[in-house]
């Protein structure tokens, strides 16, 4: 062998034997259990969280494994994955870039609870010091080419203790995290928004540019029906900004209430909404609404069981609807009621107001009867206190409703009772007591004697 064949040899064997006894060294270093304890705190300072983990098989071209992870954080948050497997590129390694060719995540259960201290709230320095430290700022950031979970569980619970969001049976895949743009998918077997809102069999595809992620066509079944969405969100950006457009077509209110008790309601539900905000600022919110509701029925409703018990309609405890339209607007931390209108047999119902995120009521309403049930015992003392009969047969009263949605407070009965409290007594009393008139008896010894009038002086 020349001088030139062995000068080319030892180029090319002397840096892949650095590279070998280089990858024997870390495995048998990341096997103590120093580098155990050290991965364990960067991790929990990456991730701002206490990360614990049961066993780490460290290999440096096949990947590494770690099993029973674990995570926590004050205030309830918690992750947990059965097993975590991570395999770097090694070229990259060489050119000074940390590029993670596949991250494999199984089994997970994520627990998010919002924290009910402002202090707690993490501050966009912050927020962007955590995003630098899992990818960072330089030329040497971190890149992950796939990122996959599946057989994820996810609770989202807000500051009151309430479920935002339930989500089961999960698969998520990303790839290029960390570059310009990537893409990924999104599979979801069942979950339930705001306890409420049960879907199944949820999937989109994702788009991912400049740290924004796009489902540009995510859809789902709920209730039988369907939903199509567009949805947008910035998850490392300290505020969260996001953005939903979506269309509900022939969800079954029944079908949905069996995976929701909590709705107990049913009917035919055609709308679409949309929002946009920050997620961390509920009054950057801002969006509209649209929905039908037809031939259904809703159980249990406050305002109307208040109703038909000032009103003696034992039907408004369930109430059977033949349409609902309701128009709304979001902003202000509000729900505005544009046009709610309900009509169900005899009985029609409309109201506007808002409704603000913490569940307080400011509405007007007007409640209509046909003129045969105000002619009835309990109703036809209030007669004038309705409108005049409109074209369908209806008279109606308008009132106020105040309290909270769990109980609301409202001015029908001082409505009804204008005249003053005593008077209406007089006159519900009137009609079943009747005071006899008794003239004093005359004497019986001839007439009565005259009273003698002082002497005038």
């Amino acid at each position: 062998m020349n001088r030139i064949s062995k000068g080319i040899l030892l180029k090319v064997a002397l840096p892949i034997g650095g590279v070998v006894l280089l990858a024997l060294a870390l495995r048998a270093s990341l096997k103590s259990e120093t580098a155990r304890v050290r991965i364990q705190e960067s991790l929990s300072h990456a991730l701002q969280m206490e990360v614990r983990f049961e066993k780490l098989r460290p290999t440096f071209f096949k990947g590494s494994r770690v099993s029973g992870l674990s995570a926590s954080r004050p205030g309830g948050s918690s992750f947990t994955a059965r097993e975590v497997y991570v395999r770097p590129r090694l070229l990259s390694l060489m050119r000074g870039q940390f590029v993670l060719s596949d991250i494999r995540v199984e089994d997970v259960r994520l627990v998010l609870v919002e924290s009910a201290n402002p202090a707690g709230v993490e501050t966009p320095q912050a927020a962007n010091n955590t995003r630098s430290k899992v990818f960072g700022n330089s030329p040497s950031k971190l890149t992950i080419r796939h990122l996959g979970i599946e057989n994820a569980s996810v609770d989202w619970i807000d500051a009151k203790g309430k479920v935002t969001l339930r989500v089961q049976g999960m698969g998520l895949h990303l790839y290029r995290l960390g570059e310009a743009s990537g893409e990924g998918r999104l599979k979801v077997q069942g979950g339930v928004i705001l306890e409420a809102v049960p879907f199944r069999n949820l999937e989109s595809l994702i788009e991912i540019s400049q740290g924004r992620y796009t489902l540009p066509h995510l859809h789902c079944e709920s209730g039988n029906g369907s939903v199509e969405a567009h949805f947008e969100l910035e998850p490392f950006h300290a505020e969260i900004p996001f953005a939903i457009r979506a269309t509900a077509a022939r969800l079954d209110l029944e079908k949905m209430s069996q995976d929701a008790p909590r709705l107990q309601s049913s009917g035919m539900v055609d709308g679409n909404l949309e929002l946009a905000g920050r997620w961390k600022h509920s009054d950057s919110f801002e969006g509209k609404g649209d929905f039908k509701l037809q031939n259904g029925l809703f159980k249990g409703l406050s305002v109307l069981q208040s109703i038909g018990q000032t009103f003696q309609i034992s039907e408004l405890s369930n109430f059977r609807f033949e349409q609902i339209h309701l128009a709304f607007r979001v902003a202000q931390n509000k729900v505005l009621l544009e046009d709610l209108q309900a009509t169900g047999a005899d009985i029609s119902l409309s109201a506007s107001g808002a409704v603000d995120f913490d569940h307080q009521l400011a509405l007007q309403v007007r409640f209509g009867l046909p003129e045969r049930l105000l002619r009835g015992k309990t109703l036809q003392l209030f007669q004038d206190r309705f409108s005049a009969a409109d074209e369908t047969g209806r008279r109606s009263i308008s009132f106020e409703v105040a309290g909270t949605t769990e109980k609301p407070r409202m001015n029908l009965f001082e409505k009804l009772v204008g005249e003053g409290v005593g008077s209406m007594i007089d006159k519900v009393l009137g009609g079943f007591i009747k005071v006899k008139r008794v003239d004093p008896a005359p004497p019986k010894d001839g007439p009565a004697p005259k009273s003698e009038s002082p002497p005038v002086k």
